[in-house]
C-alpha cells in the first residue's frame, strides 16, 4: 500500500505577477485571438476560418488560398451544418465517428477497452479480423484527431507523442508518415482535410494559434497568424527536456528560460502538458520568464494526473506499481536535478508553483523535501 497524505483540493499562491503593461502580462495573454472553426474546400483549394478571443466570436468568417499567398478577407461563405454521426455497434464510447469519402467504412476514436485509463486510438471498420472478437486498432499510436484521406483507405491524423501532437498520414496498415517538425500542441482550435490538403492550429514556445496547411503538392507552410505581437514578447527559449530518474526510467518535459545560468527555477509539477504556447496564468508561464525566472513542467506519473491519458500506459510503466509519493518525488527531483547539472539551475533558489492537480502534488513534494525556498 502506498502512503496516503492528506491534502488540500487546491493550493492556489500567487507570485508577483504584472496584470497589465506592455508585452506579455496576464491583460496581454488573455486577448489573445485563436480560430474558433477551420473549414476547407472540396477541392483542398481554399480555408474559411472564424476567430476569437477567449470565448468571444469576433468579426465574420474569413477566408484565404491555400495554394496561393492572397490575403485572407471577409467571407459570405455559408458554413455547412454538420451532418448527423453513424454509430458503431458495440462501441457506446466512440467519438468522432466519420463514414470514408466512399461511403463504405466507418472510422472512430476510442479507448482500449483492456486499458482501466489510457489515451484514445483510431478504430476503422477498413481492417478486417476474426468475427466475435476484439477490434484492434489502425495503430497503437495515441491519436487525438482524424480526417480521412480521399482515397478513403488512410488519414489524416494529429497523434500524441510524448511532448508533441505531430501530424501526419496514417495508412491502414499502422504506418505513419509525420509532416510537422517541431513539438507543439496541434489539437486545440480545429483539424480539417479534403482535396489532398490538410489544415491544423499549432501553438509553440514562440508562437499562438497560427494556422498551418499542407497543399495538394506536399508542400507545408504557415499560413495565418492571428497574434504577430508575440514575436516582440520576452518569452525565452523553450524546449523539451529529457531525463532518467533514479529507477533509470526516461522522463520528459517543458523547460522555457531567459539566457543565462544558474537561473533561479520555478517548478510547475501540474504534469500532462505538451509543448505549447504557455499562457495561463495559473500555470507556469512566461511572465516569469519575463521576471528572470526558468520555468519546469516536468511529466511526472503521480496517478493523480492521469499520465496513462495523456501519454500513454508505456510512459508510466512500473510507476503504476510503486508508492505514488516516491514516484512524483523521483521523477521531479531528478528532473530538477538533471537541470542543475547542466548549469541551467541554481539549486539555493528553487521554488514551487501549482494550481489543482499542481498543487496537490506542491503539497506532496513540501512533505518529502527542503530543498524549495517558496
Amino acid at each position: 500500500m502506498g502512503r496516503v497524505v492528506p491534502v488540500p483540493l487546491c493550493v492556489f499562491v500567487m507570485l508577483l505577477l504584472p496584470l497589465a503593461g506592455y508585452g506579455q502580462s496576464i491583460a496581454d495573454m488573455s486577448e489573445l485571438l485563436h480560430p474558433l472553426l477551420i473549414e476547407i474546400s472540396p477541392d483542398g483549394a481554399t480555408l474559411w476560418y472564424r476567430i476569437g478571443q477567449d470565448a468571444r466570436l469576433r468579426d465574420g468568417l474569413w477566408e484565404t488560398s491555400i495554394n496561393s499567398d492572397r490575403a485572407p478577407r471577409l467571407s459570405n461563405h455559408i458554413v455547412p451544418k454538420a451532418e448527423a454521426r453513424p454509430s458503431v455497434p458495440g462501441s457506446p464510447n466512440a467519438s468522432a465517428v466519420t463514414r470514408s469519402p466512399d461511403g463504405k467504412h466507418v472510422a472512430w476514436l476510442e479507448t482500449d477497452k483492456d486499458e482501466s485509463v489510457g489515451p484514445t486510438y483510431l478504430y476503422c471498420s477498413c481492417r478486417q479480423q476474426a468475427q466475435d472478437t476484439k477490434p484492434q486498432p489502425v495503430s497503437r499510436k495515441p491519436i487525438l484527431a482524424f480526417q480521412w484521406a480521399e482515397t478513403s483507405n488512410s488519414f489524416w491524423v494529429i497523434a500524441g507523442d510524448g511532448p508533441d501532437e505531430p501530424v501526419g498520414h496514417l495508412n491502414s496498415d499502422g504506418h505513419f508518415e509525420q509532416i510537422t517538425r517541431t513539438p507543439a500542441i496541434r489539437r486545440r482550435g480545429g483539424f480539417v482535410a479534403s482535396g489532398g490538403a490538410v489544415a491544423w492550429v499549432e501553438s509553440d514556445g514562440s508562437h499562438y494559434a497560427r494556422i498551418w496547411t499542407r497543399d495538394r503538392t506536399g508542400r507545408v507552410r504557415m499560413r495565418v497568424d492571428l497574434n504577430p505581437q508575440v514575436s516582440k514578447w520576452t518569452l525565452g527559449k523553450q524546449e523539451v527536456i529529457r531525463w532518467r530518474n533514479g529507477a533509470g526510467e526516461e522522463l520528459h518535459g517543458v523547460l522555457v528560460r531567459p539566457n543565462g545560468r544558474r537561473l533561479p527555477l520555478i517548478v510547475d509539477p501540474y504534469s500532462s502538458g505538451r509543448n505549447g504556447f504557455l499562457n495561463v496564468a495559473v500555470l507556469g508561464n512566461y511572465i516569469f520568464v519575463k521576471e528572470g525566472f526558468a520555468v519546469f513542467l516536468p511529466n511526472h506519473r503521480a496517478p493523480h494526473t492521469l499520465p496513462a491519458a495523456m501519454f500513454g500506459t508505456d510512459y508510466v510503466g512500473r510507476a503504476k506499481d510503486r508508492d505514488p509519493v516516491n514516484v512524483l518525488v523521483d521523477d521531479v527531483m531528478s528532473g530538477v536535478d538533471e537541470l542543475i547539472r547542466r548549469g541551467i539551475a541554481d539549486p539555493d533558489r528553487l521554488f514551487l508553483y501549482g494550481f489543482s492537480n499542481g498543487a496537490s502534488s506542491v503539497n506532496q513534494l513540501l512533505t518529502q523535501t527542503q530543498r524549495f525556498r517558496a
